[in-house]
């Protein structure tokens, strides 16, 4: 909930960040207002209906069935963010960290990808057990989004692209060439992650394309 809030404005940093602690703020009174009158109330009454489907998208991340990743999340994007809400202002967008340009590697992810980049870390942080990973290095750049579930041995990476107009087949196939060619797994093979999961998510309004390639 946080990182999408974040992401998207409704939140902003206050102050410099101490160490991975950051404190955020309500930055306006129209904001405030939203809060009020929109995201609190959303929250409450989704929170157990979502709280399901987040579980069960899990699930589905987690055993590589990508048909039911892509409904899910479907579903939780036009659930409970509202098309608009993607169309916030430039920066806003660009306030995301994964909006910077990293200049080792070459990254610059497209500020409207950030948007449900920080709507899969919210709700990836909804599991105990799994490291997740945002922006870090790894093989020959930077990775959108990394998970390590230990107990099972399974690495998962996703990346995120913004399907303009709705081309989400050809960016997820750029996603998954940019994880092999980046070689986005290797620190998840350093730590002994035997399942490696790789996605490439394309997202365009509420809806997504998802697909996913695996090694054994």
């Amino acid at each position: 909930m946080w990182s999408l809030l974040y992401a998207t404005g409704y939140l902003t940093q206050s102050e410099t960040p101490s160490g991975n602690l950051v404190r955020l703020i309500i930055p306006n009174t129209e904001v405030r207002n939203i809060f009020r009158d929109s995201v609190l109330d959303l929250f409450e009454k989704k929170i157990a209906q979502d709280g399901v489907t987040v579980a069960a998208f899990c699930e589905e991340l987690k055993n590589g069935n990508a048909a039911e990743v892509e409904r899910l999340f479907t579903a939780l994007m036009k659930n409970t963010i509202s098309i608009r809400d993607t169309a916030v202002r430039k920066e806003f967008k660009e306030s995301f960290h994964g909006a910077e340009a990293i200049t080792k590697g070459s990254k610059k992810q497209n500020p409207s990808a950030c948007f449900y980049h920080g709507m899969l870390l919210g709700i990836l942080g909804f599991k105990d057990g799994w490291n997740v990973e945002s922006n870090r290095e790894s093989g020959d750049g930077f990775y959108d989004i990394a998970i390590e579930i230990e107990d099972e041995e399974i690495g998962i990476i996703i990346e995120v692209k913004y399907a303009e107009n709705g081309q989400f087949e050809n960016e997820c196939k750029k996603a998954l060439k940019q994880i092999n060619d980046n070689n986005y797994t290797a620190d998840l093979k350093e730590d002994g992650m035997c399942t490696l999961l790789k996605y490439g998510i394309a997202c365009f309004k509420s809806q997504c394309k998802v697909v996913v390639e695996c090694e054994w």
